[in-house]
C-alpha cells in the first residue's frame, strides 16, 4: 500500500534509492541514511542510471520484498539533477534533452496491506522491452560527460506501439481497458501524452495528473511517476477502481504497473 502514514523514522526497514543523474559515491543512499538519520543497519538498494522508468523498478523491489516480509516499511527516495547534464550544442535532439528536462526528488513508503491508512495497493508489474527502440533514447557516456539521447521521434514511436502495451499488459493483468478507470502515464513530454490519448483513444482529461504534473514541474526523469501517484492519493477514487500507470525508458523500456484504490 502507497499513502500517508505516521510512520517513525526508526521503524523504516528499507531505503530504495534511485537516480540517474550526478552520480557519486558513497552515493545517494548514505546521504539519505545520514540525513534522515536513519538506522545505520539499514538494508539499503540502489536503483542506478535507467532514466524516466526507474521508479518502477524501485517499487518492483519495494513490492517484493514486502511481501516476503509483511512487517518490512520500505521507503523509495527518487532524486534527479537533470541540470548537471545540460549540454551547449545545437542540434536538435540536445535542444530537446535541454528544455524538456528539470530537476525533482519525490518519496513514498511502502507497506503491507495491514497498513492502518487508505492508499493505493500495488496489483502487479509488467515489462516490455521494444527493440525496435533501441537507439531512440539513452546515456552517452564520454570521458567528459553523461550526455542524454533523446530523439525527436519518440513520442510517434510510443504512440504507434501503445495500443500493443496496453493489450500486453491487461492480459498479464487479466483485465481489460473498460476496467482501467484512471490512467497514470509518465509525462515524458506534451507529445508523447498527446500521442497516448489519440492512439488510446481515451479523452485528455483522463490524463489530467499527467498533463498537470508535466505543466508545473516538467519531466524531473524519474521522481515525475511518483508526483503523478500523488495526485491520484490527495483525489480518491472508489474502492476497487483501478489505476493503470506506464512510463518510458531507455531501450525502448517500457514499465507498466496496475494500482487499485483501497485496500
Amino acid at each position: 500500500t502507497l499513502g500517508p502514514s505516521g510512520t517513525a523514522i526508526e521503524e523504516i526497514t528499507h531505503l530504495i534509492t534511485v537516480t540517474c543523474t550526478g552520480l557519486h559515491a558513497p552515493g545517494l543512499s548514505a546521504e539519505v541514511i545520514r540525513e534522515l538519520g536513519l538506522r545505520e543497519d539499514i538494508s539499503h538498494t540502489a536503483v542506478n542510471f535507467l532514466g524516466c522508468n526507474a521508479a518502477f523498478y524501485a517499487l518492483k523491489i519495494a513490492d517484493l520484498i514486502i511481501n516476503n516480509d509483511p512487517t518490512a516499511k520500505v521507503l523509495i527516495v527518487s532524486v534527479e539533477l537533470c541540470t548537471l547534464h545540460f549540454q551547449p550544442k545545437g542540434n536538435t535532439d540536445n535542444l530537446l534533452s535541454n528544455t524538456l528536462f528539470s530537476d525533482g526528488a519525490a518519496s513514498v513508503l511502502l507497506m503491507s496491506d495491514k497498513a492502518p491508512f487508505p492508499g493505493l495497493t500495488i496489483e502487479g508489474f509488467y515489462s516490455l522491452l521494444l527493440h525496435e527502440g533501441w537507439d531512440l533514447m539513452g546515456w552517452d557516456i564520454n570521458p567528459l560527460s553523461f550526455e542524454m539521447i533523446l530523439n525527436t521521434r519518440v513520442p510517434v514511436f510510443i504512440g504507434k506501439e501503445v495500443n500493443r502495451i496496453l493489450e500486453k499488459a491487461a492480459a498479464h493483468y487479466a483485465i481489460a481497458k473498460d476496467d482501467i478507470s484512471h490512467w497514470a502515464i509518465h509525462p515524458g513530454g506534451k507529445k508523447i501524452l498527446d500521442e497516448v490519448s489519440h492512439n488510446l483513444k481515451i479523452d485528455k482529461e483522463l490524463l489530467g495528473n499527467s498533463y498537470g504534473v508535466l505543466r508545473d514541474y516538467g519531466n524531473m526523469s524519474s521522481p515525475t511517476i511518483l508526483f503523478v501517484l500523488k495526485r491520484f492519493l490527495e483525489s480518491p477514487g472508489r474502492d476497487g477502481e483501478k489505476i493503470f500507470s506506464v512510463g518510458f525508458g531507455p531501450g525502448l523500456s517500457i514499465e507498466t504497473s496496475l494500482l487499485s484504490y483501497g485496500k
